[in-house]
Order: structure tokens, then C-alpha cells, then sequence
């Protein structure tokens, strides 16, 4: 069992039966390998990095992607959602346990001002390397989600490269929580220069300032922080943070910008 604090927009409780494999880490709380078998699962399976999607059960609602960061017991150290909400041991609890028919709990919620929590049942495959479950989530005490989770470890910090998740040309929306959107366009090349796109009519300086911004902070789980987009116009659009999917096709994470202010989400899907 673990514990960690983190102000921000979301609690997350995850509770997952899990069956997997450690390829870069394993992490679980409190129940132990104490003996039905040597396959029996424990704590320690845990051990790693997770990365995935959370798909509401709600069709109006759009998948988002999550990540949970395990110690060498199995305890959760780290994770983000890329809606925008951070957990860490300074001010989120954390917690999680593994039974050996391979149940698993993960629990992950935020005691600040921004209370959030995310509940997510399920179970562990054979390899220990996939938890496939159910997921709720909570906003300020109030459940606003519910759907299906499915989480892979992590290859480690080769999981994610530019070249691979991130170059190319990009397409979506920055989402103010007033409702108000603007399309935005994006283009990376394989050093992580933005080469092209806009917001709305504000066009993206080519190079520049925007020279190799877009890079992995973590990259065994599709991190970007703190990316500044300087526009022709000397305007800026700031990602605090974002989350990229393995598959390198959904890049999401919330942002500031000079004209729309804070409280942005911004979405966008790589293009063919």
C-alpha cells in the first residue's frame, strides 16, 4: 500500500486484478506472494511502468490516456492523466495490492484543492504485462466517468522516440473549459522542430525558438513538459504538460495560451 498527494484537477482510485509482466518496472501494495502456487501473482508484479487509455463508457465522452509509475514492491510513486491531473508522493495517496489469483488495486487520489480520484477494478495477464479492467472516476467528490482501462508496461525509456511517436503532421482542438475551441494544426519533423501548422488564424513560427521543443521528458511514458509555441505574431501556446499514446496517434495534455488564458486542453490526433 502506498500513498502519494498531488493538487490537481483529478482523484483517481485505481482498483485492478492484474496478471503481468516486468519489462522496466512492477508495483503493488499490500498483498504478497505467500504461496498457492509458483505462479501465484504478488506485489512486486507491479513493479514498472504503465501506460494506456481509459475509454468512458459515456460515447459522447473521448478516451484519454493515463500512466502509473511503480516501485520495485509494487507501490505507485508517479502518475498523469492527460486530462490534466499529476499524482505524486508530496500530495496525492497512492495505493495498490495484487492478490495472487492476480486481483489488483491501484488507487491514486488527490487531497489538495482539486480533489480527483479514479477507481479501476481488473486483472493482470499471465506475462504480467497488461491489466485490462473497469475504471470510475471522481471530480470534487462527484463521479463524472466510468468505463474500461487497459494498461501495458512499459519497454522502458525506449518506448518512446520522436522519430517514432511524435514527427509528422498533427490536427485538433485547444478546449477551454468554458466550452470555447479553436483548431489547431501541427507539424514535427524527427528532431522535434516545429516545422509548420497554427492555432486558429495564428501561425506556428517554422524553427526558430521552436527549434527541437518537442521532446520526451519521460519517455518510457510518452511525457512532454513545459513546451512553449511561439506564433508569428509573438503570441504563445504553452503545454504544461502532455501525454503521446504508444501507438503515436493521440497527443494530449492541458495548456495555457495568450489569448484564450488558462484551463486549456489541447487534443490532437496524428494524421496519416
Amino acid at each position: 500500500m502506498k500513498i502519494i498527494h498531488y493538487p490537481l484537477l483529478v482523484c483517481l482510485l485505481v482498483a485492478i486484478g492484474c496478471n503481468n509482466d516486468p519489462t522496466s518496472g512492477r508495483q503493488g501494495g499490500n498483498s504478497g506472494n505467500s504461496g498457492s502456487g509458483s505462479n501465484a501473482f504478488a506485489s512486486t508484479d507491479l513493479f514498472g511502468d504503465w501506460i494506456g487509455k481509459a475509454i468512458p463508457s459515456d460515447p459522447a465522452a473521448e478516451a484519454f490516456l493515463i500512466y502509473v509509475r511503480c516501485d520495485n514492491l509494487g507501490d505507485p510513486f508517479d502518475g498523469a492523466a492527460s486530462t490534466g491531473e499529476l499524482w505524486d508522493l508530496q500530495n496525492s495517496l497512492l495505493f495498490s495490492s495484487v492478490s495472487e489469483a492476480g486481483a489488483t488495486t491501484l488507487r491514486l487520489e488527490q487531497t489538495g484543492e482539486d480533489l480527483a480520484k479514479l477507481e479501476i477494478l481488473g486483472s493482470l495477464s499471465e506475462g504480467r504485462n497488461q491489466i485490462n479492467g473497469t475504471f470510475q472516476c471522481w471530480r470534487n467528490g462527484a463521479q463524472v466517468d466510468q468505463g474500461d482501462v487497459e494498461l501495458h508496461l512499459s519497454l522502458g525509456a525506449a518506448q518512446f522516440t520522436v522519430a517514432d511517436q511524435l514527427a509528422g503532421s498533427w490536427a485538433g482542438d485547444a478546449t477551454h473549459v468554458s466550452g470555447r475551441s479553436k483548431q489547431m494544426t501541427l507539424e514535427i519533423d524527427s528532431d522535434g522542430s516545429v516545422i509548420g501548422g497554427k492555432g486558429a488564424r495564428r501561425e506556428f513560427l517554422a524553427y526558430g525558438p521552436n527549434t527541437g521543443i518537442f521532446q520526451f521528458s519521460e519517455s518510457s511514458v510518452g511525457r512532454l513538459d513545459d513546451i512553449v509555441i511561439e506564433s508569428a505574431d509573438g503570441t504563445e501556446q504553452t503545454l504544461a504538460f502532455a501525454l503521446v499514446s504508444a501507438e503515436g496517434d493521440l497527443m494530449e495534455g492541458p495548456a495555457s495560451d495568450t489569448e484564450y488564458g488558462n484551463r486549456i486542453v489541447v487534443r490532437l490526433s496524428r494524421q496519416p
